[in-house]
């Protein structure tokens, strides 16, 4: 059974990858991913995950 009490909402951005045509438009989302990763700040909106599919990437964050 699902415990409806301890689901989360999250925000997510997604890219349409036909958006992502030349390979520095992919490089850049791929940086941007990288360097939100690693940032840790009260100020900045946490990182949670990401992932891929045929038409796009979503990036899932934290919901403000």
């Amino acid at each position: 059974d699902l415990d409806e009490d301890n689901w989360k909402t999250y925000a997510a951005k997604i890219v349409q990858k036909s958006s992502l045509t030349k390979s520095r438009a992919k490089q850049k989302l791929m940086s941007e991913i990288k360097i939100h990763k690693s940032m840790k700040h009260e100020n900045v909106v946490d990182f949670i995950s990401y992932f891929e599919d045929s038409e796009n990437v979503y990036i899932i964050l934290e919901l403000c």
